[in-house]
C-alpha cells in the first residue's frame, strides 16, 4: 500500500508507516499542460497564491525514482508490516475503531507493549504554590 500526495502530515506518516504504508510527498501541485490557465490562476498571489504549482504531463525524476526504485525495494518490508497490522487497519477503516484508539494501538504494538492498555493523557501542568 502506498500514498503519493503533495504533502503528508507528520502524524499520518508516524502512524501509517508503522502499518506498512509507503509514503511519498511530491511537494508540488502538478497541473497538465492543458490547464495552464487554471494553473496561472492558482499561482496568482491575488487569488490562491500557491507557489508550488508545476505544469507538465510527465512525472518528475523524483517521482520516477520513487516508483521504479524505492517502492520495489521497500515493498517486502511494507507487506510484512501491513500483515502485522491489518486487523487494526480493518477495524479503523470499517469504523469499528476511532482514530485515537487506532493510533494508540499502533504505537503500543510497535513498542511491543500491551495494546489494550489505557490511553494515558498527560496531566495539565500545575502552577507552583506561591509562598508569601
Amino acid at each position: 500500500m502506498s500514498l503519493i500526495a503533495r504533502r503528508i502530515h507528520f502524524s499520518t506518516f508516524a502512524v501509517f508507516s508503522k502499518c506498512g504504508l509507503i509514503i511519498h510527498q511530491t511537494y508540488n501541485q502538478l497541473f497538465p499542460e492543458s490547464d495552464a490557465d487554471l494553473a496561472g490562476k492558482v499561482r496568482d498571489k491575488r487569488l490562491l497564491g500557491y507557489h508550488d504549482v508545476r505544469l507538465g504531463n510527465k512525472p518528475d525524476p523524483r517521482l520516477i525514482k520513487f516508483v521504479t526504485q524505492n517502492l520495489p525495494n521497500t515493498a517486502p518490508w511494507a507487506r510484512a508490516k501491513f500483515e502485522e497490522h491489518k486487523d487494526l487497519i480493518e477495524a479503523y477503516t470499517t469504523d469499528q475503531m476511532q482514530y485515537e484508539q487506532f493510533a494508540a494501538r499502533v504505537l503500543r504494538r510497535s513498542r511491543g507493549e500491551n495494546e489494550d492498555g489505557e490511553i494515558v493523557r498527560p496531566e495539565p501542568a500545575r502552577e507552583p504554590a506561591h509562598f508569601g
